[in-house]
């Protein structure tokens, strides 16, 4: 059976102004560890987040769910 396993990255209190390159990074040691599990890896973001704070161009190998 195929699974996504979502990372939900949106804002919170704890994060403060973290760059591009630090939010890629933290994503990164998420999907790696689930895509070693056998399972596919995504992003779950909101519009901001997407056009604002994920701009590291290594989020384009996850698929992408963008809620609205």
């Amino acid at each position: 059976m195929w699974k996504i396993i979502y990372y939900d990255m949106e804002y919170t209190d704890y994060q403060g102004n973290l760059t591009d390159k630090e939010y890629y990074n933290i994503a990164k040691v998420f999907c790696d560890f689930i895509e070693k599990s056998g399972h596919t890896a995504g992003i779950y973001v909101n519009e901001d987040w997407f056009r604002n704070k994920l701009t590291n161009p290594g989020f384009s190998k996850w698929i992408l769910w963008l809620a609205n």
